[in-house]
């Protein structure tokens, strides 16, 4: 049977809100760049010097910044010259300088638009500042089109239906996650003068031992680890067979486990262990850093039902505020491939030791290193 190819629209519907757009214009230009480091520009509230998404392409050496402007589709709003000098004069205090700046809007193209920011180029070249590009909503449906991974969610988002459809989401349903996770860091400070603390702590260090005698000890749950999990739905006409989900984790993610990591004290804690659940996931693809999560045995996913993974548990490095997921749906008769976003969210307890030096030439203060956060549980 011979496949026809896809039609693809030339309208498609504009964003609902700011936000979305805002998210939209990441997701296509990360594809476009090759960047999946891409990222907003800190956050609401915060001046952001023009530009509200940047990032590095591929095989280049400066960064690309992004400012996105809603237009409202029906009243013929368009971007004014008055507009596009406010955002350049602004994006000229980014930090680093950029190489170029596209301001990208839900508005039509313009002509008038299009000829003032060539004419700026050319100002800027001979200032030897960053290039500018503007994109009108037509223009940005172009490069939607032009980009599967980005015109697939666009796409789905939108609740067109096509005859094989998947939806992958987070357990919640939810496309982007908030991970609070906890570390710990312990600051040495080596110091010729007693640690004026001392009397306190010896105090409390004898109070703790008694407690400890008539203390039961407890569980300790590894705070630096976020319980992942997610869902696949069928969203199509047609039924999913032999279906797998593989997954595949940026360089934000640090370590995964197919277990909550925990230190058991107790017997009872010990002997529930026995009666985990099974392995959360199938098999690992190393060459390619991707793995198939586990969901049961079911081999056939038809039409509006839907499946959840086991858990995973994953450890993010401390300085990452955010982790892409890369997904890619197999099965008998259907493919498919997207995006979700892990909003990394960390905060580091802070820890201070004291170490008596004699001679003044040695004190000092050191940063140790960021490990993981253990927190003691009821059993």
């Amino acid at each position: 049977m011979l496949l026809t190819p896809m039609k693809i629209s030339q309208t498609l519907p504009r964003p609902e809100n700011w936000s979305d757009f805002e998210d939209l214009c990441k997701r296509l230009w990360g594809e476009v760049w090759e960047c999946p480091e891409i990222q907003k520009h800190g956050r609401l509230g915060q001046n952001q010097s023009g530009v509200d998404v940047f990032g590095m392409k591929k095989g280049e050496d400066g960064y690309y910044g992004i400012q996105c402007k809603g237009k409202n589709e029906y009243n013929n709003n368009q971007l004014t010259e008055r507009e596009i000098d406010d955002e350049v004069e602004a994006a000229k205090h980014f930090e680093p300088p950029l190489k170029k700046l596209y301001l990208v809007t839900t508005a039509q193209n313009d002509v008038k638009v299009q000829a003032y920011v060539r004419k700026l180029n050319l100002k800027h070249r001979a200032e030897g500042l960053f290039e500018v590009h503007v994109f009108g909503w037509e223009s940005i449906v172009g490069l939607i089109n032009e980009n599967k991974r980005t015109h697939d969610f666009y796409v789905k988002s939108q609740n067109f239906k096509r005859n094989h459809a998947v939806r992958v989401t987070f357990h919640d349903g939810s496309t982007v996650l908030e991970a609070p996770v906890q570390f710990s860091q312990t600051k040495t400070i080596y110091s010729t003068k007693d640690n004026p603390l001392n009397p306190f702590l010896k105090q409390w260090s004898a109070f703790d031992r008694i407690a400890a005698m008539y203390t039961q000890e407890k569980d300790k749950v590894n705070r630096s680890y976020f319980r992942l999990g997610l869902r696949v739905e069928n969203t199509g006409e047609y039924a999913l067979e032999n279906y797998k989900l593989r997954v595949r984790f940026s360089t934000g993610c640090q370590k995964f486990s197919d277990e909550q990591p925990i230190e058991l004290r107790t017997v009872e804690s010990m002997l529930a262990m026995n009666f985990r659940s099974p392995r959360t996931w199938t098999s690992s693809e190393n060459s390619e850093g991707f793995f198939s999560l586990n969901f049961g045995h079911a081999a056939m996913l038809v039409p509006l039902d839907g499946r959840s993974s086991n858990d995973l548990w994953i450890r993010p490095h401390p300085d990452a505020s955010e982790i892409l997921l890369d997904w890619t749906f197999l099965s008998k008769d259907f493919n498919d491939e997207g995006l979700l976003r892990i909003e990394v969210n960390s905060e580091i307890e802070k820890r201070r030791k004291y170490v008596k030096v004699e001679d003044p030439t040695e004190e000092r203060k050191e940063d140790g290193e960021i490990t993981d956060y253990w927190e003691e549980v009821e059993s």
